[in-house]
């Protein structure tokens, strides 16, 4: 009941598991993040180890602001951090902090992309300003570009 008086009041904002091989959406399990990610901050303080997660709640945000219905992918075991879906077009995306970290962290990052199996855009969503470039169809950009652009 918490959850759902919180969502209603916009404090926090749900976000349903979508089982891609089934294609539905799961019952359990679902993500929830912050109206404000202002309110992260506001309630726990800076901490570096908070910091993959407010980038996942401002790229949530961002994607709801665009128009998209936005859910948690999941394939196996592996899960996508976005599906989004706008008048029938769909958008994958990963939010990291670097794709610096070697190659486990690559694979870890690009594996459930790569497992999608369909022809729908991929992006890797880091604060690598360098980043760009493309990844066997996975797209990579730097976080405040994805923000600002408008062909997302």
């Amino acid at each position: 009941n918490y959850l759902r008086m919180l969502s209603e009041a916009f404090v926090l904002g749900r976000a349903p598991r979508y089982d891609l091989q089934g294609k539905a959406l799961l019952t359990v399990n679902e993500k929830y993040f912050a109206g404000d990610h202002g309110l992260i901050w506001a309630l726990l303080g800076y901490q570096d180890r908070l910091l993959a997660g407010v980038l996942e709640n401002i790229v949530w945000a961002e994607l709801r602001r665009r128009g998209y219905t936005v859910t948690v992918g999941k394939s196996g075991e592996r899960e996508i951090d976005f599906v989004a879906e706008r008048a029938g077009d769909r958008v994958y995306v990963q939010v990291a902090t670097t794709m610096t970290g070697g190659e486990d962290l690559r694979r870890r990052e690009l594996t459930p992309l790569r497992a999608a199996g369909d022809a729908y855009p991929k992006f890797v969503v880091s604060l690598d300003r360098l980043a760009g470039g493309n990844d066997g169809g996975i797209r990579h950009a730097y976080l405040p570009r994805f923000l600002l652009a408008d062909d997302y």
